[in-house]
């Protein structure tokens, strides 16, 4: 075992010992809102600017209904998310051009994407321990380190507060005589203290129709997933806060393989840990200072088998990945109309693979720095944001990342935004040395270089808010894995994407309905040849509505898809989609909610997304919760 693997070791052991007793959080749970947010302290400070940003909170009723932090963002303009298959299967998101890999997703600052792929599973997220999703698109979410060319999504925790209890109980099905699996959490608020763990089982196996009309069953698809989040908060001084959080999530399941190359014994195992200690101090130094500071680990392990694989040997592949990150921001107000930042970040990565062609123990060091201005003024309708950042990539040498916005707010109901700037992407670890089974790396690959601008109009009128975007994105030295010849799929360099694209939301409150809509249109291609670039519609859009009568609640939401490419060179092409969910909750008394949620009404059995993993059609999901909140 190496040292730096011996340090993280230890510092997860008694971060999460301490983790685990402790927790805390800032806000009731409140139904889906699309507006610009005030500051938080959770907030990274590179967010604080002058862009726009989304706020998604998840509603009584998407707990209730088994909905995933995936399932949110779906329905979130210029969102589209991968799947390998039925529930608990992988959850990838990627945000307008980029892939799973070009968007940063972090816990409450932590990112949480696996150093070894650069991406992040979703899955292993409870949404019951959510506060908030805070999304930043494109250069709003530019300075968010290596991987968010395409922007950034900030994962915000529960927190403690009033006492409370709640166990839930659920279970799901593709037929009423097809139990399909079961579940159940429970969530525990005190003071300084939040705390969810929850665990499901599901069988996973559904019918679908496959690319040649015909009927056939998807099999391997069982999971069983644990997940434990917690945060608590310590204030050891008035000016002076201190909060601790970590996020545990264990999964095994079956790997399904591909709709033409099934896999029926394959199997894989994840597990994920994510612990963290954050610092606020107000009045640092001077009346105005402010020094935020953070200290995080992760570890992520994965073990894949398949005894009989469609094609080729026996596979046996084992991985480890670890970061310790450390941060610092120290802020200041020295006039009324100006305020400065300077901010600075180490992350330490360390990778270790066995496998059929066992590869060494790696590790390498990216750092981060920047400085940041924020111009505004009390009775002024303009406000800007001038950032200059200094990062290291892939090879060690620097990269000059330079982000603006700039804000106009001619009235008190209108708002428009632009903003520019610079983002990149350091190669992951397997993209640079992975080799096993015909799939090779490129330590030769150069990081992926983006520029980002767009620009951004917000109202609200009454009860009704809205928001419209337009974007361009160029994104250059993209990295894909492509075959050389028959036999060996090798990471490259491929050249450069453009990305155009618009998107709008429109959310309205009216008495006891809310109304939620989204539309997105994408144009993403290759420049060299100017194919599409593949799993991207170029049209989007979603519609929801909730109606809630006394202690009935009702929901019926629709997404729509238009048809996409499944290779880079367009010789295939998946359909167009519609898909609708519908559910029904009631309070019962006594503390008990229950919740009927029926998925994909429409039974759209030949679903396929990614790398052509079919999802399943109609089904089912019941829950049973009870909830007991103590006095003040």
């Amino acid at each position: 075992m190496s040292p730096s693997t011996r340090v993280t070791g230890a510092l997860l052991a008694a971060s999460l010992t301490l983790c685990l007793g402790l927790a805390n959080s800032q806000a009731e749970e409140a139904p889906i809102d699309i507006a610009p947010v005030e500051v938080t302290w959770q907030r990274p400070t590179w967010l604080e600017g002058s862009a726009p940003v989304v706020v998604i909170e998840p509603s009584p009723e998407d707990i209730r209904a088994g909905r995933t932090v995936a399932d949110l963002l779906e329905a979130t303009p210029g969102f589209q998310i991968m799947r390998s298959g039925s529930a608990g299967q992988a959850q990838k998101v990627t945000m307008r051009g980029g892939n799973s890999r070009q968007v940063v997703v972090l816990l409450e600052g932590i990112p949480i994407a696996d150093p070894g792929t650069a991406t992040a599973d979703l899955s292993l997220l409870p949404l019951e321990a959510v506060e908030a999703i805070e999304v930043y698109r494109g250069a709003a979410g530019a300075q968010g380190g290596s991987g968010a060319q395409g922007g950034a999504v900030v994962i915000r925790l529960r927190r403690g507060g009033k006492t409370e209890f709640t166990e839930r109980v659920s279970t799901s099905f593709y037929a009423p005589d097809l139990l399909d699996g079961a579940g159940g959490s429970f969530t525990v608020r005190h003071r300084s203290l939040f705390l969810h763990y929850g665990h499901e089982t599901l069988d996973g196996d559904f019918p679908f129709v496959d690319t040649n009309g015909n009927q056939r069953t998807r099999t391997n698809n069982r999971t069983s997933t644990d997940r434990l989040a917690t945060t608590w908060r310590w204030r050891p001084a008035r000016n002076l806060r201190v909060d601790f959080l970590g996020n545990l999530g264990l999964v095994a399941r079956g790997s399904p393989g591909v709709e033409q190359f099934p896999s029926a014994e394959a199997t894989e195992a994840r597990q994920n840990v994510l612990t963290g200690t954050r610092l606020d101090w107000r009045r640092f130094l001077v009346d105005s200072g402010r020094l935020q500071a953070g200290l995080s680990y992760g570890f992520w392990q994965f073990h894949f088998k398949d005894p009989t694989p469609y094609i080729g040997p026996p596979v046996d592949n084992f991985g480890r990945s670890h970061r310790t990150r450390l941060d610092a921001t120290i802020s200041a107000n020295p006039a009324d109309w100006l305020g400065l930042e300077v901010e600075t970040s180490a992350s330490l990565e360390a990778m270790e693979r066995t496998g059929s062609e066992p590869l060494p123990a790696k590790d390498r060091t990216l750092a981060d720095a920047a400085v940041r201005a924020h111009l505004s003024r009390t009775g002024v309708p303009v406000d800007a944001t001038l950032a200059a950042g200094l990062a290291t990539v892939g090879d060690g040498s620097p990269a000059l990342l330079p982000n603006m916005s700039v804000g106009y707010r001619p009235w008190t109901t209108l708002r428009i935004a632009v903003a520019a700037g610079r983002a990149y992407r350091a190669p992951a670890f397997d993209e640079l040395y992975f080799s096993a089974s015909g799939i090779r790396g490129n330590p030769d690959l150069k990081p992926e270089d983006t520029w980002n601008a767009g620009l951004d109009v917000e109202t609200t009128w009454g009860p009704l808010m809205a928001t419209l975007s337009g974007y361009y994105q160029r994104l250059n030295e993209s990295i894909l894995f492509l075959p050389v010849s028959p036999y060996l799929v090798e990471a490259q360099n491929t050249g450069a994407i453009d990305a155009f694209g618009a998107e709008a939301a429109l959310a309205a409150k009216l008495g006891p309905v809310t109304v939620n809509g989204s539309f997105a249109w994408l144009d993403a291609s290759f420049v060299e040849g100017g194919n599409p670039v593949p799993f991207k519609s170029a049209y989007t859009a979603g519609l929801g509505t909730r109606l809630t009568l006394g202690r009935f609640a009702s929901y019926v939401t629709s997404l729509y898809r238009s048809p996409f490419k499944l290779d880079r060179f367009s010789s295939h092409e998946e359909e167009w989609r519609l898909l609708l969910d519908a559910g029904l909750s009631a309070e019962l008394g006594a503390g008990f909610q229950l919740a009927i949620d029926a998925r994909n009404l429409l039974n759209k059995q030949d679903r396929i997304d990614a790398f052509q993993h079919p999802l399943p059609g109609l089904s089912w999901h019941v829950s049973l919760q009870h909830r007991w909140q103590g006095e003040e």
